[in-house]
């Protein structure tokens, strides 16, 4: 065999291998930029979850990414095909984890990424996305201050089973 030969091929295999990893890193979703936090014991110890003790607010994306420009974006991976457009549920906890971020680092995320199997969605995080999340958290809050739960807004049992106001709902379907 050439000696020639040997260099070539395994030059050949290390591009492959990273023209393969650039693309798994353009297929996962994840904007460019360095993991700082991981809501997995994979990669480091289960790191605490971010709070904001005036809102009394707690959370923990499921990863942190600093960008090249240094900032911070968080991203939430779904275990489901996309929607055509991401559900409202999921913008606002996007939402919330930007909020979190800014509270935390004092720096506002940019916006932060819905992650679904097959798509992700950007979710921008202005002055105007922050207060449409903070009229919902403070609409909530009148909510859970009234002595009686709201009313059931859908048909599924699973919801019902999960409900935090299933104990004194006198809709639940469980």
């Amino acid at each position: 065999m050439k000696s020639w030969l040997i260099p070539v091929l395994l030059l050949g295999v290390a591009l492959v291998l990273v023209l393969l990893a650039l693309w798994f890193k353009k297929a996962s979703g994840l904007p460019s930029g360095r993991l700082i936090y991981a809501d997995t014991d994979q990669l480091q110890a289960v790191p605490k979850p971010f709070f904001d003790s005036k809102l009394k607010l707690v959370g923990k994306p499921d990863y942190v990414m600093r960008l090249a420009s240094g900032e911070l974006v968080p991203v939430d991976f779904k275990s489901t095909p996309a929607p055509a457009q991401a559900y409202r549920a999921h913008v606002f906890q996007v939402l919330a984890y930007c909020y979190l971020l800014e509270q935390s680092y004092g720096q506002a995320p940019p916006y932060g990424v819905i992650r679904y199997q097959d798509k992700s969605f950007e979710v921008p995080y202005n002055e105007a996305e922050k207060e449409r999340f903070l009229d919902l958290i403070n609409h909530l809050r009148a909510v859970e201050a009234c002595a009686d739960a709201p009313s059931r807004s859908h048909g599924a049992v699973a919801r019902c089973r999960g409900c935090g106001y299933q104990d004194i709902c006198e809709q639940s379907l469980v």
